[in-house]
């Protein structure tokens, strides 16, 4: 049953992040694509343990709150991010380049805040779900 869920969040984070990153060209606040897949992959497995199965089901496992959850942590991110402009030059002044840090900053402590909420909800998800606690 893990495994089935491991690998129903994989597949849905590989299409959404393929879809969003390679023709939409949107991958949220982050500069980096893996990272969006990252969230979307956490993202879709935490919402896949926590939502009731709902859907068709493969091997006893459902699909369906994978795929919804990813799917709207993708739109979220994606209307998150700016368009980059690609052949601009761009020239900036100190101020803006501090700004700019500070932004970057707050945006990799929100990344891995949200990395470690996402874990701790899969882990207490199967705790729950296996009555262990």
């Amino acid at each position: 049953m893990v495994f089935l869920d491991v690998l129903f969040a994989f597949i849905i984070a590989v299409v959404l992040s393929g879809i969003f990153v390679l023709i939409i060209r949107r991958y949220g606040p982050w500069p980096r694509s893996f990272m969006f897949f990252i969230i979307i992959f956490l993202a879709a497995w935490a919402g896949g343990v926590w939502m009731n199965p709902v859907g068709p089901t493969i091997k006893g496992s459902t699909w369906m709150p994978f795929l919804f959850v990813g799917l709207i942590f993708a739109l979220l991110l994606a209307a998150t991010s700016q368009r980059q402009e690609e052949s601009s030059i761009i020239l900036k002044t100190k101020e803006e380049v501090k700004k700019e840090e500070r932004v970057k900053t707050a945006l990799s402590i929100y990344f891995w805040l949200l990395i470690l909420a996402l874990v701790a909800a899969i882990v207490l998800g199967y705790l729950f779900m296996y009555n262990v606690m």
